[in-house]
């Protein structure tokens, strides 16, 4: 395949393509056509320097910036951008880098992208937004130069371009190569195919100075996730991919599976809105789960997961010991996914946010949820929204947020179908717990405080005296050393985990053989307080008699069932559970009919209709 490009270039060698990708000159470039009218500093590309990346000439004012850029508008007989003149106005100094570049939506042909080196060789900012700019083969060549050549932008926005060709996606390959200072790039919806897929991926493959790679919408499922996988096995520096919306099925979650059992540089992988399924997960969780360090934040949001997916990621969350977010929403896994995942989320040392939002919950599995907020030490937000959570299942989350001295958000439903005499009950509960995430936010704000007056102290401290190696101490220098917690501590806090409570998924990738030297596609591709803490079993089945009571009889529904402050106190320091009719082993929900509230079925014996409806507690007050 042949591809037209200007004269005054130098090749770029690529593996079964010849192609070449423009140079920037010390002089005038003209294109095969002769209408190019770039005109680059008298800099040399080779003498570039990116730690002298934000200098400029300090006589130099943002008006004169503007003045020349009219100028050159006028001379290639072009309109200015009014939006961009609007951003210039609005910036003075021109030693500090803009935050944003804002061309989203703008028309951008290839005379106007041209001119555009009037601003972009005097002025860097951190992103240049290029979204919808109908940007095409010249224009983003020249951009793309420009970026290269002056290091204007450490994050660029070509999402929603699909009118960009090879010959652009070559240049804007060597450009996330050559530049050292490009830290993420979007190129969502952007109609990428196998071709451009491998031209792009090609810097990721020799490991350039990339650290987020967003790539929604480019349907790459099949053969694209294998490019992805070939790319990021010599990759160190890619920590967040982002593949939303992209049809993944079963063999990507194979292909991403591979990935992080490679990989364990990446830190944030984002698959939301695609069709997984169980068998994807399992592939996905076992690669996770194979990783000493690694994966920080994991979205499999819309994967049509069901409770055997759940269980694969109930089996990984014992394993991993760096996961701080798990984002499961809108996968519709019912209460046996919860009662599933509740093993998992008990054994998980490291996971800070939860969110189950749309999961089908019920009020059994909000009683398991809440089981596991009673324990956890480590989970600050939890997100529960639009699930049919009703008085027994949201009384449970009270009494465990109540119990739960580290737990700052819980995001609950905004609407509940209940009775027209629990609404109150259930204003109160969630006033209950408002408070609770307002007092532990308070506490996290006065131990943050602590610490800071601690290590300012400390700085101001004369050295100590005593073994160097003890935690907090100064070493000879005067350089603190690292507080590294002692091995007997560490012993301490994980004897009690037991991966094998949830399950294994070891060998799940013993059939599948690695990846040969001739399977490589760029090879052959073209181009709480104490005293607050309850104890005793007995006392905290009391508490939670409400409950069970409300559940089973429908009476007495006041918050004082729920067990006052003064009782709570009261109790020993013992136990942190919840009781026995909680942690019980849960009824299978599938094979149970549906159970009728008791205040319903009583107003159906005397001859009437139950007043159920549902109750948006947002707007309404009382």
């Amino acid at each position: 395949m042949d591809i037209s490009v200007p004269n005054n270039v130098v090749p770029d060698a690529i593996v079964g393509m010849s192609s070449a990708v423009a140079e920037p000159a010390g002089k005038e470039e003209e294109g095969k056509s002769g209408d190019r009218r770039v005109k680059w500093n008298q800099k040399e590309t080779h003498e570039f320097d990116d730690t002298d990346l934000w200098t400029h000439d300090p006589n130099e004012t943002a008006t004169e910036m503007i003045s020349c850029y009219r100028r050159e508008c006028s001379s290639n007989k072009v309109r200015p951008i009014t939006r961009l003149l609007e951003q210039l106005e609005r910036f003075d100094d021109l030693s500090i880098p803009m935050d944003t570049l804002d061309l989203k939506g703008v028309k951008l042909d290839s005379t106007s992208c041209e001119v555009l080196e009037a601003v972009l060789s005097r002025i860097h900012m951190n992103t240049l937004d290029l979204e919808r700019c109908n940007l095409e083969d010249e224009g983003a060549i020249a951009l793309c130069e420009m970026i290269e050549f002056y290091g204007c932008a450490s994050r660029v926005n070509l999402s929603n371009n699909a009118k960009l060709r090879p010959r652009a996606w070559l240049t804007i390959g060597r450009m996330l190569k050559k530049s050292p200072f490009l830290s993420m790039i979007n190129v969502s919806w952007c109609s990428l195919e196998e071709q451009t897929l491998t031209l792009l991926l090609r810097s990721v493959r020799a490991n350039c100075s990339l650290s987020i790679l967003k790539m929604e919408g480019n349907s790459l499922s099949g053969k694209g996730t294998f490019i992805l996988m070939a790319a990021m096995k010599f990759n160190e520096n890619l920590q967040e991919i982002w593949l939303g919306n992209n049809s993944l099925v079963t063999e990507d979650g194979q292909h991403l599976g591979n990935i992080l059992r490679t990989n364990h540089c990446l830190k944030v992988l984002d698959l939301k809105d695609n069709s997984l399924g169980d068998a994807g997960v399992k592939y996905i969780c076992a690669g996770v789960s194979e990783q000493a360090h690694g994966l920080l934040t994991l979205n499999l949001k819309s994967n049509s997961i069901g409770p055997e997916g759940f269980h694969h990621v109930a089996t990984m969350l014992p394993a991993t010991k760096t996961l701080r977010e798990l984002n499961l929403s809108n996968n519709r896994c019912g209460d046996n996914g919860l009662f599933t995942l509740k093993l998992g989320l008990l054994a998980n040392r490291a996971l800070e946010k939860l969110i189950l939002s749309n999961t089908r919950m019920t009020c059994e599995g909000a009683i398991a949820l809440a089981e596991v907020l009673a324990e956890s030490k480590h989970l600050t937000h939890v997100d529960i929204r639009e699930n049919d959570i009703r008085v027994a299942g949201l009384m449970a989350l009270q009494l465990a947020h109540r119990m739960n001295f580290h737990l700052i958000s819980m995001q609950t439903p905004k609407a509940f179908k209940v009775e027209q005499r629990d609404r109150q009950l259930i204003r109160d509960l969630l006033t209950e717990i408002e408070k609770y995430s307002s007092r532990n936010q308070l506490k996290k704000e006065e131990k943050a405080e602590a610490e800071r007056r601690r290590l300012h102290e400390e700085q101001h401290a004369a050295i100590p005296k005593g073994n160097p190696e003890e935690q907090g101490t100064f070493t000879a220098g005067g350089n603190q050393r690292t507080a590294i917690p002692s091995q007997a501590s560490v012993d301490e806090e994980e004897k009690d985990i037991d991966p094998s409570i949830v399950g294994s998924l070891d060998n799940v990738y013993s059939d599948e053989p690695d990846m040969t030297n001739e399977d490589d596609p760029f090879k052959k591709v073209p181009v709480m307080d104490e005293r607050d803490k309850p104890s005793t079993l007995q006392e905290m089945e009391k508490s939670m008699d409400a409950v069970v009571e409300y559940s089973e009889q429908g009476v007495d529904t006041s918050m004082e069932r729920c067990g006052s402050d003064d009782e709570l106190s009261s109790l020993d320091q013992g136990s942190r559970g919840l009781p026995d009719i909680v942690s019980s082993p849960p009824p299978d929900v599938t094979s149970q009919e549906p159970r009728t509230d008791v205040a319903a079925v009583d107003l159906l014996e005397a001859g009437g209709e139950p007043s159920t409806q549902l109750v948006d507690l947002t707007d309404s007050q009382g």
